[in-house]
């Protein structure tokens, strides 16, 4: 009986360390796209159109409230690698109504 207890515990245990490291490999992949803009309607849908535009994919969002006239969103974002930064900030930037945008490493 003890054999059998101590062989589930190996395996679930190895099953936990498999999701953590597929998780933390996974978000290493991701980078994080922080943009100010106007809180107006539909300004998420044109960010995530220019995304899309740019084989971006969007695997999370955030909205915090700067003041009653900004938002922050925080965007978790794959697909980075044959786009570079810089080209994509230009696109987001050029979208009416945004102050800033920064991509960071996700954390």
């Amino acid at each position: 009986m003890e054999a059998i207890m101590a062989t589930l515990f190996v395996f679930l245990a190895l099953r936990g360390v498999k999701k953590f490291e597929r998780k933390t490999s996974y978000e290493k992949k991701c980078k994080q796209l922080k943009v100010v803009i106007k809180d107006s309607p539909g300004k998420l849908g044109e960010i995530g159109g220019v995304l899309g535009q740019l084989g971006i994919q969007i695997n999370g969002v955030e909205m915090h409230p700067i003041n009653e006239e900004y938002v922050e969103i925080d965007l978790m974002i794959k697909g980075l690698f044959t786009v570079k930064n810089e080209a994509v900030l230009e696109k987001i930037i050029s979208i009416k109504e945004v102050k800033e945008a920064n991509i960071l490493n996700y954390e």
